[in-house]
């Protein structure tokens, strides 16, 4: 057992002998501030943004409706479209929807392109639910005020705007439309066709996910001992034939010393933007992520020959160890974050080694 920690003192030195190491270590704890932005974790989940570029009496209503109509999703209404980006950013809501400032035209106008710009970092499996409560709401003001306009202009209404017509009309509207039995509401346009297919109806943007960013990193130091585990290989084979260490313990450890600071760092990085309550449950998820990590890239030591195959399938390994290890984060969470790993690797990048 000494002469195990004597080794893995030895490849803790090796590794904070380098520089470039040293200084990734330290950024580490920044990296994670900057991209949470005093991250908070919320107790309710399925927490949905809404904000109307330009506020106007059907936008108010619609929103109005969002925010107390529903259970199972709820919306918190913004006033700025910047806090709305920040919020979803840190996770304290699971999405946001946009209305556009020339919404109302453009239905009007038969015109269902990007009426709505939906911003997330992950694609839920409630969204299609998320999108049709939305997309009920907007329609069924839009019915109504159609429906208004045709009564105000073909009955006799003397004494009665159409707006006092329209919230007149607004509860018993609302007692039959949300009645099936009585009549079902679809999307149609102008030529009385049935729109079936909603999904241009809002434009998705995509947003970074700080938990996914930080399970990389956990995998990124795993291949780092991992590297040097190849290197030392033919090391090990002697040491272990003298029968000075047990080799297998011998070459986790490797793959542990890289691993070990980097989950102090991150710890530490998180201890800046985790309530005190959750922190203990961060530390064991964060800790059982990376000894799974740690075992998995083991596992795939033994089973490649050599450091080239190790790189070339660096790619199928990330996925792999982001199926292993559904632990620390939501899988929907990292999944979105892999494609930023290309940008570090040329197409033919194996060909160097």
């Amino acid at each position: 057992m000494k002469s195990i920690f004597l080794y893995n003192k030895l490849f803790l030195k090796r590794l904070l002998s380098k520089i470039p190491f040293l200084i990734f270590l330290f950024i580490i704890p920044f990296i994670i501030i900057f991209l949470n932005n005093n991250i908070k974790n919320n107790e309710t989940e399925n927490l949905v943004g809404i904000y109307a570029e330009k506020e106007n009496e059907v936008t108010n209503l619609v929103m109005g409706n969002l925010v107390k109509d529903y259970g199972s999703v709820q919306f918190i209404k913004y006033t700025d479209k910047k806090e709305l980006i920040n919020d979803i950013k840190k996770g304290e809501i699971l999405c946001g929807y946009v209305f556009k400032k020339d919404i109302m035209e453009k239905i009007t106008n038969d015109d269902m392109t990007n009426i709505i710009d939906r911003y997330s970092t992950t694609k839920p499996i409630i969204t299609p639910l998320i999108n049709e409560y939305i997309f009920a709401e907007v329609f069924n003001e839009y019915t109504l005020r159609e429906l208004t306009h045709y009564l105000h202009e073909n009955t006799m209404h003397p004494k009665m705007t159409e707006e006092e017509l329209c919230d007149k009309l607004r509860e018993t509207f609302m007692d039959y439309y949300k009645d099936d039995s009585l009549f079902t509401i679809h999307h149609i346009n102008k030529q009385g066709k049935v729109i079936a297919d909603t999904s241009n109806f809002y434009t998705s943007y995509l947003l970074l996910s700080v938990k996914g960013i930080t399970s990389l990193l956990v995998m990124f130091f795993a291949m780092i001992g991992t590297f040097y585990l190849y290197k030392d290989r033919e090391i090990f084979i002697k040491l272990s034939k003298k029968g000075i260490v047990n080799k297998t313990f011998l070459e986790m450890s490797e793959i542990f010393s890289s691993l070990f600071p980097a989950f102090i760092f991150i710890t530490l990085g998180f201890f800046f933007i985790t309530p005190k309550e959750k922190m203990i449950s961060v530390c064991i998820q964060l800790f059982i992520y990376t000894l799974i990590s740690l075992i998995y890239f083991y596992i795939i030591y033994k089973l490649l020959p050599n450091i080239k195959a190790f790189m070339i399938f660096i790619p199928l390994l990330i996925i792999g160890s982001i199926l292993m290890c559904p632990i620390f984060i939501d899988l929907t969470e990292i999944i979105p974050t892999i494609k930023y790993l290309s940008w570090l690797f040329l197409p033919k990048y194996y060909l160097m080694f």
